[in-house]
């Protein structure tokens, strides 16, 4: 017979709900889409809860370049007849929920993230590849807000300040330090070299990311290149990596 102990040790480790600012935060084994993870947002007091998706759908929508299509209305429609709303925001939540119910509302608010995410993204269509950092640009001001700086600096080992499309604050206090790159020698370039410079400062809460169209002509060996400075990650899974990695920044702590 198996000796399960090792097993269940690490998926309750993986499982485990974390705290992040006034949320708890509860992973699940349900996807969406775009391979990040469902999760599902409690908050509130004694008696009284609020679970939602945290915008999960809606940032399936926006990472894939829905940024058009008017996913309130859509969300709106999908939960009608079901005890979820839909907030300014795009998150779909259950308010007012009793401690007895809360497992079982986020079970019923995650895989109705996850069905929805699925009928937002039927009801648009992709971009041209050029249109990438546009669309990433609009993502990363809807989920992060004020918490950006466009055309931030980070120092490197070398103590040369460098620039970066974007430098994000975390609520957890990790530094997001990333850059979109398109298939130039230039653009290649100036990111692997800012990027090898600051991961040598080996800072524990720096968490660095290149951002590519995997629809571009790349080589190879471009690919290779990146990963020399960074995480490389194509556009339509950086949302994926950036949950992950988070997650194991909270589990770290």
């Amino acid at each position: 017979m198996s000796d399960w102990g090792a097993v269940l040790e690490e998926l309750s480790r993986w499982g485990a709900p974390v705290a992040a600012g006034e949320f708890l935060v509860v992973p699940t084994y349900a996807v969406y889409p775009s391979n990040s993870l469902v999760q599902a947002f409690i908050v509130g007091g004694k008696n009284h809860f609020v679970v939602s998706d945290g915008g999960g759908a809606t940032d399936v929508l926006l990472g894939a370049g829905g940024w058009g299509v008017n996913g309130k209305k859509i969300l709106s429609d999908f939960v009608k007849g079901t005890p979820l709303q839909v907030n300014g925001s795009g998150w779909l939540y259950a308010p007012g929920v009793v401690l007895k119910d809360i497992p079982s509302m986020v079970s019923a608010v995650t895989e109705t993230s996850r069905d929805a995410a699925v009928t937002l993204l039927k009801h648009f269509k992709p971009k041209p590849a050029e249109d990438f950092r546009k669309d990433l640009a609009v993502s990363l001001d809807r989920r992060f807000k004020d918490a950006i700086q466009k055309r931030g600096h980070l120092p490197g080992a070398s103590n040369k300040l460098h620039t970066f499309d974007y430098v994000i604050r975390a609520n957890d206090n990790t530094i997001l330090a990333l850059d979109a790159v398109v298939n130039d020698v230039s653009s290649i370039n100036a990111a692997v070299v800012a990027h090898m410079d600051v991961r040598a400062t080996k800072r524990p809460n720096v968490r660095q990311f290149i951002i590519y169209d995997e629809d571009e002509a790349w080589s190879s060996a471009d690919l290779a290149l990146l990963n020399v400075g960074a995480p490389a990650v194509a556009f339509s899974h950086f949302y994926a990596a950036l949950d992950r990695a988070l997650l194991a920044t909270h589990e770290a702590r």
